[in-house]
């Protein structure tokens, strides 16, 4: 018989970790500065 350990799931580690919780423009993907506004969003 094998013994099976139980690893708990690791809570997200699928989670990009280069998007931290900063507000996109709805424009584009750029993150809002500081003032809230779309920043550097050029089309």
């Amino acid at each position: 018989m094998k013994t099976i350990a139980l690893i708990p799931p690791k809570p997200a580690l699928n989670i990009p970790r280069r998007q931290p919780t900063v507000t996109l423009c709805t424009s584009c993907d750029r993150p809002l500065n500081e003032t809230e506004e779309c920043a550097g969003c050029t089309k």
